[in-house]
């Protein structure tokens, strides 16, 4: 559907250049039918485009946003756990301090469930970010827990080294795949 609209075609005129009918075009872009190989490469011609990339642009969209949506409504989902936990601890003991850490552990744990998804789904941009914010909110969650008393943030020395590892890695494997 894509490419016809980007052409100017109605379902009925692309129908008409390929000597198919307009309920062919329509099952087609459905996905209740798929074209033979040869009507494929006319498409593909027609279009401009190849035969790939017909065949795979929808797939793309749907799977892009879906590794987009997919962590996120997780991520929303820990934030929703670390508000239950917050208003229930407030209600039966008002006088809790720091349980504002709920919210603060609720970084990491984002992190992690988004670096999940990046390995599974091997987005390794993706995944990078994922251990960058994974990396800098448990220091900052490790940093904001510690009892006060000075010096305390040379915990934020740590995630340095393992910050440049991270960024290593990332190196290392788009160069072994030759990216």
């Amino acid at each position: 559907m894509y490419h016809r609209k980007q052409a100017g075609l109605t379902q009925a005129e692309l129908a008409d250049k390929l000597s198919y009918s307009d309920k062919a075009v329509s099952k087609w872009e459905r996905g209740e039918a798929i074209p033979d190989i040869e009507t494929l490469r006319a498409l593909a011609a027609l279009f401009g485009v190849t035969v790939d990339a017909l065949i795979s642009d929808r797939k793309k969209k749907k799977t892009s946003r879906r590794r987009i949506l997919v962590p996120l409504l997780s991520s929303a989902l820990v934030w929703v756990v670390a508000t239950l936990i917050y208003v229930s601890v407030r209600m039966f003991l008002p006088d809790a301090s720091r349980l504002w850490l709920a919210f603060v552990y609720a970084l990491p744990v984002s992190a992690v469930i988004c670096l999940v998804f990046s390995c599974v789904w091997h987005a390794r941009v993706y995944e990078l970010l994922s251990e960058t914010a994974l990396i800098w909110t448990l220091a900052l969650a490790v940093f904001l827990t510690m009892p006060v008393y000075g010096g305390k943030e040379f915990i934020f020395l740590l995630p340095i080294p393992l910050q440049v590892l991270a960024v290593l890695w990332y190196i290392f494997r788009r160069k072994s795949r030759g990216e």
